[in-house]
């Protein structure tokens, strides 16, 4: 099913909605650019707005690390 959900994908023809331009894919790659420093500075820390984690009280608002500019960064990054 896989195999002819693909074949089928290939078969299609090809419509253009809009012009590509150069700067479309360099406003692309610096959005993901982003999102992935979001997610690695992210990766492991408490917040106080995360759900399910049984450690949230430890977290310290001396050192807030990323949750000091953006309050959820996984939603952010899902987001952008």
């Amino acid at each position: 099913m896989l195999g002819l959900l693909i074949w089928a994908a290939g078969a299609v023809p090809y419509v253009e909605l809009w012009p590509q331009y150069g700067w479309h894919q360099h406003l692309m790659h610096t959005g993901m650019m982003a999102v992935c420093l979001i997610l690695f500075f992210y990766n492991g820390r408490l917040g106080p707005f995360s759900f399910g984690r049984a450690d949230n009280d430890r977290f310290e608002p001396a050192r807030p690390g990323i949750v000091r500019l953006v309050r959820h960064p996984l939603l952010t990054a899902l987001a952008l």
